[in-house]
């Protein structure tokens, strides 16, 4: 290049001028969380003030709770937990949220959900009231929550009731400054119906033959026309009647699905800085709807919820619910007329009338317990305790379902029981011999084959998200492992085979949990305040 702009050097001179003016960025950065106000004496840098005032606090609460000497097994769990969290770097995201929750509840008269996900599995979380679930009681795993060899920020979702959500935003915008909050990008994609129907509304091909096969489109799932014209004989039967038009029309729907066709909101994402959002993601303002149906402009970022975070913003999934809304009404409406001092955290969690209405399937209008098919099988199955409901809660989903015969043969009768390795009854016991929950893969490798914390919760996303590669390196090391304890290698075959097959739609117990709770809490106020419980769920119905 020298040779050729000999005559002209200058022109060597500016690439490298050009070359020394690019700035190397990179978005990619360490979670950004936001300070919070720590009383004096906890440290002098902010990381350690972190860690000493969550350790503070967490041992504090679990104080009042089970008294100033504590169980062995909640100190184990308390330092455990405070071990990998400090670690992680998370003191302050844990502390932030706390602060939201407690002025959510004391200060803003939001109601919040008593736990939602894997969350409900920490400990800490418990004593810091951002979740209501004693994970201790209910056998639930921290890590399920937070792995303890992974490097990603736990992941904490938060449910409020309706109207709830939008003041804690305001609180969170008033407090940290709007510059420093956003809600965050979604970008809208083509479904192969809406792709087909774009495509013949632009060529203006309004003909019986497009309106029949959009409608077929709309009927099934597939993610892709190739797939539709594969496996839909409606479809391929349509496709061979039409003529070039329309088959160029399929052609340009193939091209068109699943290409981003508009900006939206993300329903629940919220992100909050110590500065302004601006300086980590670009943000540019979005039209949403607030809860009471008024449109309002908002600071929005560019990155959505799958990139937002590698900035080192924290996507903050708050949402909201109707349910706990109508809790809400109905409880200020029994305080109203029938016991002020009435207190929905204090059912009792065994009590009679609402165990009676769900095994007589009267829960119409009741939380995720309100579909006919969940009313027959409530029915046939005769739940006896809380935990039968959050069995049947999390089996009443495609394919497990067709389990839940079973378990209600074995609920009438542990007779018909059998375990491949005795010792699977010390986990399996209480869902009758059946493999309801992720929590039990991961307890079950630990017990079998002394897998490692770290290898349990590898195990359970292996076979959950069928990692073939990831289940060919760990089935050696089960059956080996299992070998070195006493158990045969045929059983141990068997073993596993049962734990892919099931695992695959095991659900989390930790959410089932949480929301079971709260599909029983609202049982109880229909089977004790009927009047009050009727009159909200038809105003709501009706809104």
């Amino acid at each position: 290049m020298c040779e050729l702009f000999s005559d002209i050097p200058e022109a060597i001179a500016n690439t490298m001028d050009i070359y020394n003016k690019i700035e190397f960025y990179d978005i990619r950065h360490a979670p950004i969380v936001p300070a919070i106000c720590i009383p004096n004496g906890f440290g002098n840098e902010r990381r350690e003030k972190e860690d000493n005032y969550l350790e503070y606090l967490s041992f504090a609460k679990a104080k009042q709770i089970y008294g100033d000497i504590l169980p062995e097994d909640v100190t184990d769990r308390l330092i455990f937990e405070l071990q990998i969290i400090k670690q992680r770097g998370a003191s302050g995201y844990f502390l932030f949220l706390q602060d939201v929750v407690n002025t959510a509840q004391s200060e803003l008269g939001v109601w919040i959900s008593p736990g939602r996900g894997s969350a409900a599995g920490s400990f800490v979380c418990y004593c810091l009231g951002i979740t209501k679930i004693d994970p201790l009681k209910h056998d639930l795993l921290f890590e399920r929550f937070l792995s303890i060899e992974g490097t990603m920020f736990p992941d904490i979702d938060i449910d409020f009731d309706d109207e709830g959500r939008d003041r804690v935003i305001e609180w969170l915008q008033d407090k940290y400054g709007k510059e420093c909050c956003a809600h965050v990008v979604s970008f809208r994609a083509f479904s192969t119906a809406n792709a087909f129907s774009t495509v013949a509304r632009v060529n203006q091909m309004h003909t019986p033959e497009t309106l029949a096969i959009n409608e077929l489109l709309s009927g099934y799932s597939w993610r892709s026309i190739k797939n539709y014209i594969k496996y839909e004989p409606e479809i391929r039967k349509a496709i061979r009647k039409v003529g070039n038009p329309l088959r160029n029309a399929f052609a340009n729907t193939a091209i068109l699905e699943r290409k981003i066709c508009g900006l939206g909101v993300h329903a629940c994402g919220f992100v909050v800085a110590d500065e302004p959002v601006s300086n980590w993601a670009p943000v540019s303002t979005c039209s949403i709807e607030d809860s009471k149906g008024n449109e309002q402009l908002v600071n929005c970022t560019q990155y959505d919820g799958w990139h937002v975070e590698s900035s080192g913003l924290i996507k903050f999934d708050f949402l909201g619910l109707k349910t706990l809304s109508q809790m809400r009404d109905i409880c200020e409406s029994i305080r109203v007329h029938d016991d002020k001092d009435f207190d929905i955290e204090k059912v009792p969690i065994d009590d009679e009338r609402t165990m009676e209405l769900f095994k007589t399937g009267q829960t119409d209008d009741v939380f995720q317990f309100s579909s006919k098919g969940m009313q027959k099988y409530l029915q046939k199955l005769h739940p006896t305790c809380f935990e039968d409901l959050v069995i049947l809660n999390c089996m009443y989903r495609p394919v497990i379902m067709e389990d839940i015969p079973t378990l209600i043969k074995h609920k009438k009768s542990k007779k018909g029981i059998k375990y491949i390795i005795p010792c699977m009854e010390k986990y399996l016991q209480n869902t009758y011999g059946i493999i309801v929950y992720q929590e039990q893969l991961m307890m079950l490798s630990r017990l079998i084959a002394d897998f490692s914390r770290g290898e349990s919760d590898l195990l359970r996303k292996a076979i959950c998200k069928r990692k073939m590669d990831v289940l060919s390196v760990l089935k050696p090391r089960f059956i080996e492992g299992g070998m070195m304890n006493g158990h045969k290698k045929n059983a141990l075959e068997k073993v596993w085979n049962e734990m892919e097959h099931k695992g695959m739609y095991a659900f989390n117990k930790s959410h089932a949990v949480c929301y079971t709770w709260l599909a029983y809490q609202m049982a109880y106020l229909k089977a004790h305040y009927p009047e009050e419980f009727k009159q909200v769920i038809e105003k709501s119905k009706n809104e």
